[in-house]
């Protein structure tokens, strides 16, 4: 855990409670350890030459020798032992003396919003980045969206429920790194302008928080949203998921950036139609037509398939308007759109 972010160095520190703990990339993170201690202390050592000495074992004892020296040994049979070089020690802490929680997550809490943010985290298809994501959370339960000028996510769940009212926008990578600690348990979460804390019994971490811009993220889906609701679309089909992914990546083999699928579904199929410098493609699909159209639709492949690797089930229903496609769907509490614009 202590060393996702490459560290150089560790400290390691022994006594009532014992720890290993690592500053790199603008990151702090302190993991708590079981030890046996005869005698406290700290000292500070190279992460590739530590990891080196406990690599295939399952215990080690480790003794300070001077100020330079630690002297390691195998608590399991005979034989491995040496010595490594101890650097000076730079103890530091990871979490502020007054910290106060800003959100606090269950195990239960923690492994749902996991799921949920994977949902719906969309990339940049041209960038290929992550786009940052907007929450709301409160006693009501939690909203969340990721978008960009091209495609959206959206999700509304309601057995989420949080004491209090937070609203964050964050990268992605800053509730990956998290996750990548809590290892599916929860803990607690604290935001100031400027650094992130996430701890719990096992691990404390201290990161930068980065600014993202569009902070008004779900204020602006919203009346994206009302819109939707005051439209009538166009076209509606139902769809086997796995037969028009299909489609979509062979699409996706031969485009071009700006160059448009055309989409057409006007009984119980939808053809699809794109040239490109790479060549040119026709395939067909079968559908259920809940509402036929005459009317050719041109969608960009990548923004769709983006959207349609976060979409579950068998079928679903794809809704056309004239200016987007959007899917909607609902599980128990939890209400999910993914949208992407037309060309």
């Amino acid at each position: 855990q202590v060393t996702l972010n490459k560290p150089d160095s560790l400290i390691l520190h022994f006594g009532k409670q014992s720890w290993i703990a690592a500053q790199s990339g603008g990151r702090t993170i302190k993991v708590f350890i079981n030890a046996k201690v005869t005698k406290p202390g700290v000292t500070h050592v190279n992460t590739n030459v530590f990891s080196g000495i406990l690599a295939n074992r399952k215990e080690l004892s480790l003794s300070q020798e001077d100020e330079s020296t630690i002297a390691f040994a195998t608590t399991v049979g005979k034989g491995y032992n040496g010595t490594i070089v101890s650097l000076p020690v730079e103890e530091f802490e990871v979490l502020p003396k007054d910290i106060e929680s800003t959100l606090q997550f269950s195990d239960d809490a923690w492994n749902n919003l996991s799921r949920l943010l994977d949902k719906v985290s969309i990339s940049s298809v041209y960038g290929q980045d992550a786009l940052p994501i907007h929450i709301d959370m409160g006693p009501n339960g939690l909203e969340m969206t990721c978008f960009d000028n091209y495609h959206a996510a959206y999700i509304v769940d309601k057995t989420l429920k949080f004491k209090r009212s937070k609203s964050l926008s964050l990268p992605k990578d800053t509730m990956t790194v998290v996750s990548g600690q809590a290892k599916g348990k929860g803990y607690s979460l604290s935001i100031d302008e400027a650094v992130v804390y996430a701890y719990n019994k096992e691990f404390q971490l201290r990161m930068p928080l980065e600014q993202t811009e569009n902070k008004g993220g779900l204020t602006m889906i919203r009346k994206f949203m009302d819109g939707i609701k005051a439209k009538k679309p166009v076209l509606e089909v139902g769809v086997v998921l796995s037969a028009f992914n299909r489609v979509i990546e062979n699409l996706s083999s031969i485009h071009d950036a700006n160059v448009a699928v055309l989409v057409k579904a006007p009984k119980d199929s939808m053809s699809f139609k794109m040239t490109s410098s790479y060549g040119s493609m026709n395939d067909v699909v079968k559908v259920r037509s809940i509402k036929a159209s005459n009317t050719e639709f041109k969608v960009d492949p990548n923004t769709l398939s983006d959207i349609l690797t976060k979409v579950d089930g068998k079928e679903v229903t794809m809704s056309f308007t004239e200016q987007c496609l959007y899917i909607k769907q609902k599980k128990d509490d939890t209400f999910l759109f993914y949208t992407c614009g037309l060309l």
